[in-house]
C-alpha cells in the first residue's frame, strides 16, 4: 500500500495564486495554487484505483497546527476523489517540545505505520529540523527493516521572496538525499575514503532508470 507522510505547519499559510514549480521531477507539476506540497506529490504519484494512507504529524494543543491539519485533510480527500483514488487521512499527535522522549515516541509512531510491501511518499516542507531528521530515520528503518518497502519520492517545498513579498514556490525531489544516505552507509562499511564519484554514478544510474519508467 502507499503510505504518505507529511507535517502540518505551525504557522498560518496561504496559497495565494502561486503554483509550485517542480525541480528535476516533472511528475510534481500541479497547476493549482497551494501551500501544501503534499498535494503535488499525491497528484503526481497516485492514479485512479490507487489507495493510500496519509499520516500528518500534527503538534498537539496547537490551534494553528490543528487548523492546518483540517485544511490538509480536506484538500487531500478532495484531490483523491478527483483522481479516482481512495485515501484515509490520519493525525499523528506530537508534543510541542524537542525532548529525547518526544523524539523516540515520534519515531516509534512513524515506524509503526510502515509495513512490508509499502511504497512511501514523504514531504518535509514544514515542521522543525528535528522532525525532518526523524522522518528520514523512519524512511531508513522502513527501507531496511521491511520487505519490499520502497521510498518512491521524498520532497521539500520552498517559498521565494522578492522585497519581502512571496513571489514563487518551488518543489524539490530530494529522494537522491535518501539514496545517498544508503550508499554512504554501504561505502563506509567498505572503507571507501573517496565516495563522491561512486555516489554520483549510482545516482545518475537511478535517475536514468526513473526516466525510462
Amino acid at each position: 500500500m502507499k503510505k504518505i507522510l507529511t507535517i502540518a505547519p505551525l504557522q498560518h499559510v496561504e496559497a495565494g495564486n502561486l503554483i509550485y514549480q517542480p525541480i528535476n521531477n516533472e511528475k510534481l507539476q500541479y497547476n493549482v495554487p497551494t501551500c501544501f506540497p503534499v498535494l503535488p506529490l499525491i497528484h503526481g504519484y497516485m492514479t485512479a484505483g490507487d489507495s493510500a494512507e496519509v499520516f500528518v504529524l500534527t503538534t498537539e494543543n496547537h490551534q494553528i497546527a490543528s487548523e492546518n491539519y483540517k485544511i490538509i485533510e480536506r484538500e487531500i480527500k478532495k484531490l483523491c476523489t478527483e483522481l479516482g483514488a481512495s485515501c484515509t487521512v490520519n493525525k499523528i499527535n506530537i508534543p510541542f517540545n524537542e525532548t529525547v522522549e518526544t523524539h523516540l515516541n515520534t519515531f516509534q509512531a512513524l515506524i509503526e505505520k510502515i509495513s512490508d510491501g509499502d511504497t512511501i511518499l514523504a514531504d518535509i516542507t514544514y515542521g522543525s529540523k528535528c522532525l525532518a531528521i526523524l522522518l528520514m530515520m523512519a524512511l531508513n528503518y522502513g527501507y531496511r527493516a521491511c520487505k519490499n518497502c520502497i521510498v518512491d519520492c521524498f520532497i521539500y517545498g520552498s517559498l521565494d521572496f522578492r522585497e519581502g513579498h512571496p513571489c514563487g514556490r518551488r518543489i524539490y525531489d530530494i529522494t537522491s538525499l535518501f539514496l545517498m544516505d544508503q550508499i554512504v552507509n554501504e561505502l563506509a562499511k567498505g572503507g571507501n575514503r573517496s565516495p563522491a564519484k561512486t555516489i554520483e554514478s549510482i545516482l545518475n544510474m537511478n535517475a536514468g532508470m526513473k526516466a525510462e519508467e
